[in-house]
């Protein structure tokens, strides 16, 4: 094998016009543009004769890769870390225990045969949809449609014309047969792709295939991988607007882990507390008194609020002997903030600066 013929073996597949999404990754139902985000975490870590292969991005950077937000990209990452099904992983150190500069995510699936290509000129290009409105982009399942057609037109082993049911379609794809025969039907009228047989029964399905000039784009994509001269991934140099930007997440994040595990404890406490009867009996009690005893203040029944009040600080007691019997305290009730100058938002609460409390992990040199 020539040194070459390696070299193209090896292309990043996102250098060129295209990613890929394998079928079984599009059947897990996932949303339109976390089921793209994840196709371009695949498409990076499934490389030829690149087993090692690692899609090294910024959250950013790959949002940008998918056509989506920073917060779908963030949305993708959490979701596809709990999915079944397949084998995700995002290392963010190195192996001596330094930050890298991005985090490397990894997409594997076990079995995974065949896959979609989906053309970046489809992401972009507006057609006309003969509705009588303005041109628009695909949505989500029409591009998937359109990306299933060139995918089989610019494969030479593939026979002309791509045979498919409205239910054979559905299953592939993962989506609902209703919502594929209503994208197909605004793909025909809009004249994107075209039906040179119509089905007659499951046995003869009908055949669609794209445009000719889709096809014809599809082509010289695929025409250029051969011509290319294809180099590794480059490493991928963070700008400071970048770098500013996940060193603000990342301290929102921390103060935002404070707050929820603070809270947690509380509510763990309360729930314990609430489980007992006599303490949930009294604790409604007090809570009732409460507007009773406004009530009578401003009623000017003085001597009814004095009543209640005594009442109600009897109950205290009562509450904070059941509460010591169960091994907490009344403090134990609330959030206890690690920091009492800004209560784990990161802001002093006296004059809103940012508070001295943050501790930013330390960098690599």
């Amino acid at each position: 094998m020539t040194e070459r013929k390696q070299e193209q073996l090896n292309q990043d597949p996102l250098s060129l016009g295209y990613f890929r999404s394998p079928y079984a990754l599009m059947r897990l139902g996932l949303p339109e543009k976390v089921l793209r985000i994840a196709s371009v975490i695949y498409s990076y870590s499934n490389v030829k004769r690149r087993p090692d292969a690692k899609c090294a991005m910024s959250r950013r950077k790959l949002a940008d890769s998918a056509g989506a937000s920073r917060s779908t990209a963030n949305r993708a990452v959490r979701l596809l870390e709990d999915l079944k099904g397949i084998e995700f992983e995002q290392e963010k150190e190195d192996a001596e225990g330094h930050r890298l500069p991005c985090s490397k995510y990894t997409l594997k699936m076990k079995g995974a045969k065949g896959a979609v290509t989906h053309f970046r000129f489809l992401q972009t290009k507006t057609f006309d949809m003969k509705d009588g409105r303005p041109p628009r982009k695909l949505k989500g399942l029409e591009e998937s449609i359109v990306s299933v057609l060139l995918t089989n037109a610019t494969n030479p082993k593939a026979k002309k014309g791509f045979d498919a049911s409205y239910e054979s379609m559905a299953n592939l794809l993962g989506r609902s047969k209703d919502g594929v025969e209503k994208a197909i039907g605004r793909l025909l009228r809009a004249g994107i792709i075209h039906r040179p047989r119509k089905g007659t029964s499951k046995h003869r399905k009908s055949r669609y295939v794209a445009c000719r000039e889709l096809r014809l784009m599809a082509g010289k994509e695929i025409e250029e991988e051969k011509q290319q001269v294809p180099a590794e991934q480059p490493a991928y140099k963070r700008t400071k607007a970048e770098i500013d930007a996940d060193a603000r997440t990342e301290r929102e994040r921390h103060y935002q882990y404070l707050r929820d595990a603070a809270q947690a404890r509380a509510d763990a406490n309360r729930e314990r507390a609430e489980s007992d009867r006599e303490y949930s009996r009294i604790h409604r009690e007090i809570r009732g008194l409460e507007p009773a005893i406004e009530r009578a203040r401003h009623d000017g029944t003085m001597a009814t609020a004095e009543q209640l009040a005594q009442r109600r600080k009897a109950l205290k007691v009562q509450e904070a002997r059941i509460l010591s019997r169960l091994g907490l305290t009344a403090a134990d009730l609330e959030p206890k903030w690690n920091c009492p100058i800004c209560h784990d938002t990161g802001f002093r609460i006296k004059d809103g600066k940012m508070c001295d409390c943050w501790r930013p992990p330390r960098r690599s040199s």
